[in-house]
């Protein structure tokens, strides 16, 4: 199984639409909408249900959707198993609207230059909602 096509799922889960979910994994709908159907050819169940433009996850789909999140949180986890002292792997960073102006400016390139294998995803949010998506495991830390 490959991993891609369950983070595809599980941001698919997240998202409002097709459309919306696969900008955020960089597919077009057509090649993400692949990538479902795979999905639940391989595990031989209906993961989402299809109703117009949108679409939900069935009961199966939010279940595996929860593990799945676990999962690839702990593959991200493996990357980041490098050498001693490297950093590898997927960091995932929440940014409160008024810090990325201050702190996050300086502390972003420092960062990136200190530990070059590091991959780096930002998302800007309010303090509230970055609370949530700490609670979710969707981002890693946030920078309130």
């Amino acid at each position: 199984m490959d991993t891609r096509f369950l983070e595809s799922f599980v941001v698919l889960t997240e998202s409002a639409s097709v459309a919306e979910a696969a900008r955020r994994v960089r597919l077009t709908p057509a090649a993400l909408t692949l990538r479902i159907n795979a999905l639940e050819d391989e595990l031989g169940y209906t993961l989402i249900s299809r109703v117009g433009r949108t679409v939900r996850p069935t009961a199966a789909g939010l279940r595996l959707a929860e593990r799945a999140r676990a999962l690839l949180k702990d593959i991200r986890d493996l990357h980041m198993l490098g050498e001693a002292g490297e950093l590898k792997g997927e960091l995932r960073l929440g940014v409160a609207t008024g810090a990325v102006a201050g702190v996050f400016c300086d502390l972003l390139p420092a960062l990136a230059r200190r530990h070059p294998g590091l991959e780096l995803s930002v998302t800007k949010a309010t303090s509230s909602a970055l609370y949530a998506l700490l609670q979710e495991e969707r981002i890693d830390a946030a920078l309130m």
